[in-house]
């Protein structure tokens, strides 16, 4: 089985992808030179090649993940204690694209989702955007009040 995963052309020529400018986030277009320094790369030709130019395998992807993170964790030692694998690096990445702020069908844009409720599901399992919701909230100005039950009802239940 090979990974499917191609260059998706979002803007003519070349790729989608968000900078801050001050009159806020927008997309622009980007990723065009890297297309032109790699001709052979059109919008049908995988993402990952392998060295025969075909789409890496998935087990392919697994072990140059691994070699990375080998290499990696001799500067970080902490990773060789860490699962890492390409779901991982695909999930992390989507969450640190929304706590900085990318638009939703952006992220559904970079994943290849073909519905926003598949990438909906990064909002709700981001529970750091959840207590920083629920702390901006203001508590109600009512004062609450506890049940207290008539006397007769008391004592009925005190007699049981």
């Amino acid at each position: 089985m090979s990974c499917s995963c191609r260059p998706s052309p979002v803007h003519e020529g070349g790729f989608s992808r968000v900078e801050q400018d001050r009159s806020g986030r927008r997309p622009i277009a980007g990723g065009s030179g890297w297309l032109r320094r790699n001709p052979s790369l059109a919008s049908t030709a995988p993402l990952l090649p392998n060295r025969n130019g075909q789409a890496m395998t998935r087990s392919n992807v697994n072990k140059r993940l691994e070699l990375a993170v080998a290499r990696a964790a001799e500067r970080y030692p902490s990773l060789n204690t860490r699962h890492i694998s390409p779901h991982s690096v695909r999930h992390s990445t989507a969450m640190h694209m929304l706590q900085s702020g990318v638009a939703f069908s952006v992220i559904a844009l970079w994943l290849g989702h073909e519905s926003m409720t598949t990438t909906h599901r990064y909002v709700e399992a981001d529970l750091a955007m959840k207590q920083n919701a629920l702390a901006r909230l203001q508590e109600p100005a009512m004062e609450s009040t506890r049940y207290q039950p008539p006397d007769e009802l008391m004592r009925f239940l005190l007699d049981l």
